[in-house]
């Protein structure tokens, strides 16, 4: 038996991010979906960020379409001292360029965790949320 196969869940997960709805897929109904978000959130207002971290990584497997879920996922694992995870996650919510009201904060916060290890990116970052939240393209 191999054992050094490079197949794993986790990357096949990641392959299929964005393409699959395992909720869905899993026969996970709105109704157990909310409840998982209620979970994740309680979790989080209870400063149990690593517990909540782990709720929405599940969460944005079963619903991709819904970034949201990285983006809290993100703030979670920035509070649970996760920075380098969380800035990933925040990668992966901008790189969709969705464009939703979450961006500004997904900026500021990327901002925020960049500060001490890349002042110039985490300035960028700030400009950007800025720019989104005063509309300066606009004008």
């Amino acid at each position: 038996m191999n054992t050094t196969s490079a197949f794993s869940f986790t990357n096949l997960l990641a392959a299929c991010e964005g393409r699959i709805a395992f909720g869905s897929m899993f026969g996970l109904g709105a109704e157990a979906l909310s409840s998982l978000t209620a979970l994740a959130e309680e979790a989080f207002d209870d400063g149990r960020f690593a517990d909540a971290a782990e709720i929405f990584e599940m969460l944005a497997v079963f619903e991709p379409e819904r970034s949201d879920h990285l983006v809290r996922r993100a703030d979670a694992e920035a509070r649970a001292g996760r920075s380098d995870v969380a800035i990933a996650c925040l990668n992966r919510y901008l790189a969709r360029g969705v464009g939703d009201r979450l961006e500004p904060r997904a900026f500021e916060l990327r901002a925020q965790l960049r500060e001490g290890i890349d002042p110039l990116g985490a300035a960028v970052d700030r400009a950007r949320a800025f720019a989104l939240t005063h509309d300066v393209a606009a004008a």
